[in-house]
Parts: C-alpha cells; structure tokens; sequence
C-alpha cells in the first residue's frame, strides 16, 4: 500500500532503474527527480490533447550527453522536429504518431539526429501517462542508441516499468 503523497508506479520504476526514491511531493518532480538520475536518456514531453502536439518539458543528462541538446535548446520544441532527418524512415515516423493519437505505447528503432549533425538508428519507447480524469497528458520517450549492449539490458529491464496514470491527488 502507498504511503500519502507517494506514486507506486515512480517507486517501482526507481527501483528498477537501481536509484533513489524520490523525495520531491508532486508526481511530475518525482518524476523529473528519478529521471534524471536514469542510466539512460528520458524525455518527458507535455501532450496537447487538442493538437496531438507534443512539447518537450524535460530531458535528463543522458539525453543530452547522447544527443548534444539541453532543455534548453528543446524546451516547448516537439522533439521530431529537431531529431529526424532525412535518414529518418517515414514509417517509424508515422506509427509512433499514430500510436501516440491512438493512447498506445510504441517501441521502434528509428534513425536520430544528433546535434553534431550523426545520425545512427536509436530504440525508442513512447509511453503515454493518462492524469486521474483520463486524458494523455504526457509522454515519456526512452531511448538508447542500437548497438549499445549495456543499455539494451537496462532497456529490456525498464521497458514495462515505466509510469502510465498519475494518481488522483499527484
């Protein structure tokens, strides 16, 4: 049973991810707050339930250490618009959108860009979170570049631990 003011579905991803509880109060700290200390790139991009736009909120450190981009350069962008590229397969595109218009999680490999202009295939995870009335409101993206064995494991291990509701009173 949860203790006030805790989510068992972040708890649970920390554990996963081998790192500290969180301590922050709201769902989206707690998120940000385990994020960041992942092993391995996560975005959390806010859904527009109008639009089926999605814009970057946070990136942690293991996004920008692979990619070259900060918050700051993303912040409020839609994350396809700087990471595809001409490489970038037109299928893949269209199924994590419409994945994501459907409220499904999707994993792909799929060409990235990067800041410095490399491009290499990359897996990718969209997982949509509902908020306790029921609407998509965010959509965490993990990802890990294709040949890198290490991350694949942690990958494989956190695949189906990332969060999907924010509890009512988070």
């Amino acid at each position: 049973m949860a203790s006030a003011g805790r989510c068992p579905q972040i708890d649970a991803f920390a554990a996963a991810a081998a790192v500290p509880l969180p301590k922050a109060s709201s769902w989206l700290d707690m998120l940000f707050e385990v994020g960041q200390q992942l092993r391995l790139p996560l975005t959390v991009s806010e859904a527009d339930e109008h639009t089926s736009e999605q814009t970057v909120l946070f990136l942690n450190s293991e996004f920008t250490k692979l990619t070259g981009y900060t918050l700051d350069m993303l912040k409020s962008k839609q994350l396809g618009s700087v990471l595809d590229g001409e490489h970038t397969e037109f299928w893949a595109q269209r199924l994590l959108r419409e994945s994501l218009r459907r409220g499904a999680s999707q994993t792909v490999t799929i060409t990235t860009y990067y800041r410095n202009g490399k491009y290499v295939p990359n897996c990718l995870r969209l997982q949509p979170v509902w908020n306790a009335q029921g609407v998509h409101q965010y959509t965490l993206g993990l990802q890990f570049e294709e040949d890198n064995v290490q991350h694949d494991a942690l990958f494989g291990q956190l695949l189906n631990m990332l969060p999907s509701r924010i509890p009512a009173g988070l």
